[in-house]
């Protein structure tokens, strides 16, 4: 059972171990995107043909293993290729130089009103000397008004801290920050000097635009 496991798992049928494997081959000559191209299409022909093999025998385990292959196959190649265009990109190249600053006596209102209109999502707070102390992310926001109008204002509801990027760094290395807990917006400092926001719809545009 071992041995037919292990046959099994190094079968090129990316994403198991073989495709890993086939896809670690074919990057010594390839972009990692395209050896992931190459191996997920080798990998769903496979499952194709578990998936034939297992309702004509009716392995229906056989047919569901080809079927699960194949989408995962998909859905990590995906991955990878946004990888690779994010990484592709500077920050510099997307980031948003125009942005509301909001203060910390501010009310969440306005904020909230640009959310809904769908102009900004996210915020950067400031205190009254102007320096910047933290966030406001659109689902912090959206919680605090869950009950209806507030007349809370930014500084009981934003979040205490940020984590900021600069203008020369990926948007893979955006992207990944704003994965971390709590982070919805990165302010973008060059030379020490506040030039720009980033958030997860710059992001999602740039993926977009790629696509088209």
């Amino acid at each position: 059972l071992n041995i037919t496991l292990a046959v099994f798992n190094l079968l090129p049928a990316f994403p198991m171990d073989g495709g890993r494997i086939l896809r670690a081959l074919l990057s010594m000559r390839l972009s990692r995107t395209k050896a992931t191209r190459i191996a997920a299409t080798v990998g769903q022909v496979i499952a194709v043909a578990m998936f034939v093999l297992g309702l004509w025998n009716y392995h229906f385990t056989t047919a569901f293993i080809g079927v699960f292959i194949f989408f995962t196959a998909s859905k990590e190649y995906q991955w990878v290729r946004s990888e690779g265009i994010l990484s592709d990109i500077a920050v510099g190249e997307k980031m948003r130089r125009e942005f509301t600053f909001l203060k910390l006596s501010d009310s969440i209102l306005p904020a909230y009103s640009l959310m809904i209109q769908n102009r900004e999502l996210n915020f950067l707070v400031f205190d009254e000397n102007a320096n910047l102390v933290g966030t406001l992310p659109n689902w912090a926001l959206a919680k605090a008004l869950k009950n209806g109008p507030s007349n809370s204002r930014v500084e009981e509801v934003f979040r205490k801290g940020f984590y900021a990027i600069g203008p020369a760094a990926t948007l893979k290395e955006a992207n990944e920050k704003l994965q971390m807990p709590g982070s919805g917006i990165l302010p973008v400092f060059e030379g020490g000097a506040l030039v720009g926001v980033l958030d997860q719809r710059v992001i999602s545009d740039a993926l977009s635009g790629e696509n088209r």
